[in-house]
């Protein structure tokens, strides 16, 4: 902050209302609203960024349950104190299951690995609980900052209420308002949004757009982002080809960048 600050690059904090559209090939406007003025910048390139929230795809494919955390608008799983998820085996450690830094996730994947570890029996009881207790001294210290920076760095509301103009599926190029008309006419779940509009069905499986359509049905239907939900997520958890699932046998594998 402080290189910023002598840099003499302007900084604004408090901003809300973002907007970004793209005036010509190579340049672009934003506008907001920040200090109860409206400002507009124009750039070459716009980087727009509102926290980090954990990847779901993977573990809600396995039957993971996941619950909604009001504090960092975005859905996390649930886990117990060996950060075992709801499904038996299934253990989820660092940014997967909730943001708390890289020192934070190395002191997750030991408490995981020690509970994985005492089951196979390839360490004794004890030999677990003193690596657990050093394990998880390390990650509370890690994470005892999270909560003040959560609620200090909270993303804005506007996240959670979108302009009706403003493109919230970008693989398939649907805006706010088409969603928000669904949702009128009777949509109830964003299963069923795939079915109105196709959203969550392009390239990137619902990883961009999924918490933001979950917050927007809610909203909608003034009920939490629980009820509401989250697409159902299925194998594979990447595109691939016609012709790769055709050359699949018993014995064949997927290439490296198809991974499932």
């Amino acid at each position: 902050m402080t290189a910023l600050r002598c840099s003499r690059i302007p900084y604004f904090s408090g901003v809300q209302d973002i907007a970004i559209e793209r005036l010509a090939e190579d340049r672009l406007k934003l506008t907001c609203r920040t200090g109860g003025k409206q400002r507009a910048f124009e750039a070459g390139h716009i980087g727009l960024h509102e926290g980090v929230i954990p990847e779901q795809h993977i573990a809600r494919s396995a039957g993971c349950a996941y619950r909604w955390d009001d504090v960092t608008l975005s859905f996390t799983p649930v886990r117990d104190r060996e950060l075992e998820s709801s499904v038996p085996g299934i253990f989820i450690a660092g940014d997967a299951g909730g943001t708390g830094g890289a020192m934070a996730a190395v002191a997750e994947g030991e408490i995981a690995a020690i509970a994985i570890l005492r089951r196979l029996e390839k360490i004794s009881p004890t030999a677990a609980s003193r690596g657990y207790k050093q394990a998880e001294r390390e990650r509370a210290a890690h994470l005892a900052p999270r909560p003040l920076l959560d609620r200090l760095y909270r993303p804005t509301p506007s996240v959670a209420a979108p302009a009706d103009d403003a493109v919230i599926c970008r693989c398939e190029e649907i805006g706010c308002r088409e969603i928000r008309a669904a949702i009128a006419a009777g949509c109830d779940g964003p299963n069923q949004l795939k079915a109105f509009l196709r959203t969550g069905m392009g390239p990137c499986q619902g990883r961009l757009c999924g918490t933001t359509i979950s917050m927007l049905i809610a909203a909608q239907r003034k009920v939490s982002p629980d009820e509401a939900g989250f697409y159902t997520v299925r194998s594979p958890l990447s595109p691939v080809t016609v012709g790769e699932l055709a050359d699949l046998s018993e014995d064949s594998e997927l290439p490296p960048d198809s991974t499932t």
